[in-house]
Formats: C-alpha cells, structure tokens, sequence
C-alpha cells in the first residue's frame, strides 16, 4: 500500500488506542490466565497459536517473538525530518540484525522477558519452537531454568503450524489450578 495510505491507517490506530487506554479500557475484565507468547515467530496470516490461547481460556498479554514485541525494543533513528528521511530511518531499522537468538545476547534476552513478565504480570510463558528453528530450540533450557527462578511455568510448543491445541490447552488448565481457589472460581465465572 502507499506510505501515505499505510501512515494514515497506523495514525488512527495509535489514536483509536489511545483513547482506549485513557479510559482504562482493557481487552478483557476478565480475570484470564496472562501468556507470554516467545521464540520462533508465529507469522501472519498462521496465527492458530494466539488464537487457541485465547479460545482455551488464557489471554496474549505479551509476545516477545521476533515478529512481534521485540521488533519495538530499538525504535528507528530519525535524523532527517523529512519523509525520504523518514523513510530511510524505518529501512535502516529494518535491515538492522534481527533479535533471534543467533544474533542477540541471550542475557540481554532473558532480561528482556523477565522485564515483560513483571511489567504484564504474566502467569505462564508459551516458547514456540517452530520445527527446523534449531536456535531457538537451544536456548530453550536456558530460559526454561531462568524463568523457573522466577516460579513461573513454561511450555515448549514445537510446530510446523500443525494442531497444538492439546497442549495448549493443557497448558492453560495448569496456570488457573495455580491461582489461588477464589481467583480460580472467579476466573471460571467469567469465561
């Protein structure tokens, strides 16, 4: 789509958001299992990961995927006002390594997630291995130790965009038999 086209579309959305979150409005009242969705990217349009969560009774509070959050960590440099300048500073961002773990610091990383569990108030972190994505696949127990530091759970979820739902849902049942019995009957009231 034209830029112009596109830098109209995403102004209405920041301002629709905007208004949103000056009213407190959230996706849910409801007291929902909070996720954190990690590791291999779950691509448009393939976005049955999300979508299972939410129909299983959890909610995406976080996605620090590389098609998701983390692409926000490091905003692009504007120099030139202008909109060439504009534009060369987003395709610079663009163009700059990608955040997979083959070209970050995993303790910069495992920094990063433990900020988005305290700052979401996550309950239970999704790791999304998608088969063949062997560098996400090794940092896994690195992650799985640092986040069990924290008492939080995480699930290795290998996919090649095949059916997961199980697991996921299995998943989900654990985090709300955590939560404390009259946070757990409130939850079941609400879905």
């Amino acid at each position: 789509m034209p830029a112009e086209v596109w830098a109209d579309a995403l102004r209405r959305v920041n301002m629709s958001l905007s208004l949103r979150a000056m009213k407190g409005e959230k996706v849910t009242n409801k007291k929902l299992p909070r996720i954190l969705l990690t590791g291999s990217p779950i691509v448009f349009p393939n976005v049955k990961i999300p979508l299972l969560i939410e129909e299983m009774g959890g909610i995406v509070a976080g996605d620090e995927t590389c098609m998701g959050e983390c692409g926000m960590w490091d905003p692009p440099v504007i120099t030139d006002n202008s909109f060439d300048g504009m534009m060369r500073a987003l395709a610079n961002r663009s163009l700059r390594p990608c955040p997979c773990p083959t070209f970050a610091d995993n303790t910069q990383r495992i920094y990063r997630l433990k900020q988005l569990i305290k700052v979401n108030q996550i309950q239970g972190v999704i790791y999304h291995v998608l088969r063949g994505c062997l560098v996400y696949d090794f940092e896994y127990k690195r992650i799985e130790d640092e986040l069990g530091k924290l008492d939080i759970p995480v699930i290795r979820l290998e996919s090649d965009y095949n059916e997961v739902r199980i697991r996921i849902e299995a998943f989900i049942e654990l985090i709300k038999l955590r939560q404390p019995h009259e946070k757990r009957s409130e939850a079941h009231r609400d879905i």
